[in-house]
């Protein structure tokens, strides 16, 4: 490579639209890191809230109840008012704000021990972490719809876990050291453990400003091609709920995806069960899941993002979770295989699928399909999980193992279903990446207001770079 094509690199680097670009990515994958590291603090300090707080396990259990099974709905809501009510740069501040507001009531009720503010404090920490989920995935969609998608949803996965891996080891740390050191009331311990949840949600509020003052900034300079529809209304429009047919599909195996977790939250007990494990051992298998998920959500996204073929990574992804099943239903094979395995079939199909709704949709329908799709896996694991109790009660584990692999079966199914659909249609959901980039690439020089040559540089930016651009352009341009 010459020195001039080294100069001409480094200066289009220094554009606005990169830096727009760069900003705009670390603020949305670290916009819901708060929420993701508080979701699991009640399971961080279990056996605290049960003794501290005098309540009973079922008492306990509504704790995640207030914060699940009203998302069944008010995704749907906050999706919608996304796209046509309130506009999705205010919508993220004021689902962030939600979340903070609710991590305070819990932190209250902690420290005055009012269980009833704990549950009303949870209640609307599920919505505006639900809710900030879907603005999330909407800007994502907004910003790097294309050949870049699918590499933001890894790291946004990857954020997610790690905040929930942290959660579990960094919240008790902090608990004990509290309780040890300054010898405080068991309450106060609880609320003074908790508050870093609440800074961490509080970090989330001020990157959602952030990203909305960026998100304005971007859309003057022209760096997106597709423009939002700034029009307004409280009336309630179905068209924004007509979606194509593949979007259908893809509800059902965002659903089918997501039905891991009800496996792994009866997994601790089905390791005593099987393998005869002690408590601690089998805590730490099923922590192995979400440690394979957390390093590898990142490099399956890259790897999507420069293979493509999106569907036929759903389908590896499928096989991968039938195998991990199989493995623990017939085998007595180490758990910790098919766990990793099971983790890297789960973070495939999620960083794939969470992708393909931006390839089918507009930007304006994106918050509501999102939505729908978090009210929908939220309905799936809700009845699945009741399911699951009925089985293992009634039938053991080895038939709630063969009850997993044919749920999966039914997910691959509709993957064919979706494979075949997709097909008829010009395999837009699998297109080779390489063609996506120069498909983009192509968009970028026809379609935006700002091209290499006439693009705003920054301060930093010495006019010498600025002159080479010009004197290239008019040689080209003879």
């Amino acid at each position: 490579m010459k020195f001039k094509d080294i100069r001409d690199k480094l200066s289009s680097l220094k554009t606005v639209n990169n830096y727009f670009t760069v900003s705009a990515f670390i603020l949305i994958t670290l916009l819901n890191f708060g929420p993701g590291f508080s979701y699991d603090n009640p399971a961080a300090l279990e056996q605290e809230i049960l003794r501290t707080l005098k309540i009973s396990n079922a008492e306990y259990e509504i704790l995640y109840i207030t914060t699940s099974w009203p998302n069944v709905l008010f995704p749907i809501i906050g999706g919608y008012l996304l796209d046509r009510v309130i506009g999705y740069r205010l919508g993220t501040i004021i689902y962030t704000s939600c979340v903070l507001f609710g991590q305070a009531l819990f932190i209250l009720g902690c420290g005055f021990n009012m269980f009833w503010l704990m549950c009303v404090g949870r209640f609307f920490f599920g919505i505006g972490t639900e809710n900030t989920t879907v603005a999330q995935f909407t800007y994502a969609g907004r910003w790097f719809k294309g050949a870049q998608i699918s590499i933001v949803f890894g790291v946004i996965f990857t954020f997610t876990r790690l905040g929930s891996i942290l959660d579990f080891n960094v919240t008790q740390a902090l608990y004990f050291a509290i309780l040890h050191r300054f010898q405080l009331n068991s309450n106060i311990c609880l609320s003074l453990a908790y508050t870093l949840g609440f800074c961490l949600c509080t970090l989330s509020l001020i990157f959602a400003i952030i990203l909305a003052v960026v998100d304005k900034k971007a859309e003057k300079y022209g760096t997106f091609n597709e423009k939002i529809d700034e029009k307004r209304t409280f009336r309630l429009s179905l068209k924004n709920f007509a979606f194509p047919f593949n979007m259908w599909l893809i509800f059902i195996i965002i659903i089918c995806a997501y039905l891991v977790f009800p496996f792994i939250t009866l997994a601790p007990v089905f390791f005593q069960t099987k393998y005869g494990y002690s408590s601690a051992l089998s805590s730490f298998t099923v922590s192995i899941f979400f440690i394979t998920v957390t390093i590898v959500s990142s490099i399956n996204g890259l790897i999507i993002d420069r293979t493509g073929k999106h569907l036929i990574w759903i389908l590896i992804a499928n096989v991968l979770v039938i195998v991990s099943h199989s493995i623990f239903a017939f085998t007595f094979l180490p758990p910790v295989l098919p766990a990793i395995i099971l983790g890297i079939g789960y973070s495939l199909a999620t960083t794939a699928v969470w992708a393909l709704p931006t390839y089918i949709l507009s930007v304006n329908q994106l918050g509501t399909a999102y939505g729908c799709s978090l009210s929908a896996l939220n309905l799936g694991e809700g009845i699945i999980s009741v399911l699951s109790g009925v089985i293992v009660d009634n039938y053991g584990y080895l038939s709630l193992e063969v009850f997993f692999i044919f749920l999966n079966l039914i997910w691959l199914f509709w993957s064919i279903i979706l494979f075949c659909s997709d097909y008829a249609k010009g395999g837009v959901l699998n297109k080779w990446g390489r063609s996506r980039r120069n498909k983009k690439d192509k968009e970028e020089k026809i379609e935006s207001p700002i091209s290499f040559i006439d693009a705003p540089l920054l301060e930093s930016e010495e006019p010498k770079f600025a002159q080479l651009e010009l004197e290239n352009s008019e040689t080209q341009s003879i």
